[in-house]
């Protein structure tokens, strides 16, 4: 929050919500793998590596609809949910939702890893494009100069004497 902190932890203090600052990775994964819903309210985000790390940890997105890699990464009511307008309502129910129905919790949480592990598998990925360079270099090795200009009448196949022929009707 800021440099309101300290007065948004004091009005939470008697809820569930918790205030952890700084976190090392280790403790953050460990903290994801415990979480049920990874909320993101924000007003601005490219392809946001939070979300997919917590994808991964099995915690389940519940992120603004903005344009971008957020509708990329969560499909509402598969990966996970993406709120409209940034409505504090519609966060809230969709919060209470996941956490109030174990089996669409489990549903919702396994389709999020498996599509984070699927998409953004780093071993994987290196070797698609490892694999795409290769091709484009092969590519480039056996590339043969082609004509830029010309028509069908410069075919080998027609003899000259038709191709002048047909030139000189044009």
């Amino acid at each position: 929050p800021g440099s309101d902190q300290p007065k948004v932890q004091q009005q939470w203090k008697q809820s569930q919500v918790r205030f952890y600052g700084n976190l090392s990775q280790k403790e953050l994964t460990a903290l994801l793998l415990k979480s049920t819903a990874f909320v993101l309210p924000t007003l601005a985000e490219g392809m946001p590596l939070s979300v997919i790390e917590a994808m991964k940890a099995g915690s389940i997105p519940v992120v603004n609809d903005l344009n971008g890699g957020l509708r990329e990464l969560v499909t509402n009511d598969v990966t996970g949910y993406r709120i409209p307008n940034n409505d504090p309502l519609i966060f809230a129910e969709r919060i209470a939702a996941i956490a109030g129905d174990g089996e669409k919790r489990k549903k919702l949480s396994a389709a999020a890893v498996s599509f984070a592990n699927t998409y953004f598998d780093p071993v994987q990925n290196t070797k698609l494009f490892e694999d795409c360079f290769i091709k484009a270099f092969q590519h480039a090795k056996k590339k043969t100069a082609f004509k830029t200009t010309g028509s069908r009448l410069d075919q080998p196949y027609l003899p000259n004497l038709l191709v002048k022929t047909i030139r000189s009707l044009i």
